[in-house]
This record gives structure tokens, C-alpha cells and sequence, in this order.
């Protein structure tokens, strides 16, 4: 799978996390999950999957400084490259 559009939903946040796990067993390039109810859990998760070049992560306001904290961090110790990261709105 390539790209996946999943914006727009009203996943619980325990859904996502179990999502998440799921796809980072898979290569997926491209993840439009703007406009959510992820939270600092499910954004962690998240953090795990490492062949994303794009994220969409706009308005998903159940995020935390922490959880964003968290979820850079893992990002950089793990040397996860995205090429297009939108955070915007948060």
C-alpha cells in the first residue's frame, strides 16, 4: 500500500493505536489522518511506523506538547525521515 486517506473519522483513540501497530508492519509512503481524535498515545504508536515520506497530521487537537515531545523524539532516535510532515492546527 501506498498511500491511505483516513482524515476526517471518529476513531476511538484506542483504534488508532491498534491501527497504527498494524501498519507499521506494512510499507506504506503516504498517511492523510488529519482531522482526529489521535491522542499522545496513539501518536506514539505512530512513531513506529518507518517508511512514511508523508504525514498529514492537521488538526488532531487531543495531542499534547508532551505527546509532540514524544513522538519528535522517537522520530529523530530512531532516524525516521519524513519529507512532508503538516502539523498544522494542533
Amino acid at each position: 500500500m501506498k498511500s491511505l486517506r483516513l482524515s476526517c473519522n471518529r476513531i476511538s483513540s484506542t483504534r488508532w493505536r491498534t491501527f497504527f501497530d498494524q501498519l507499521s508492519q506494512i510499507s506504506i509512503r503516504r498517511l492523510d489522518i488529519g482531522r482526529n481524535k489521535i491522542d499522545d498515545f496513539g501518536l506514539a504508536e505512530l512513531a513506529n511506523i518507518r517508511t512514511l515520506k508523508s504525514l498529514d497530521l492537521c488538526s488532531n487537537n487531543s495531542i499534547t506538547s508532551s505527546g509532540w515531545q514524544t513522538f519528535f523524539s522517537s522520530l529523530h532516535t530512531r532516524g525516521n525521515q519524513s519529507v512532508k510532515l503538516d502539523i498544522s492546527d494542533n
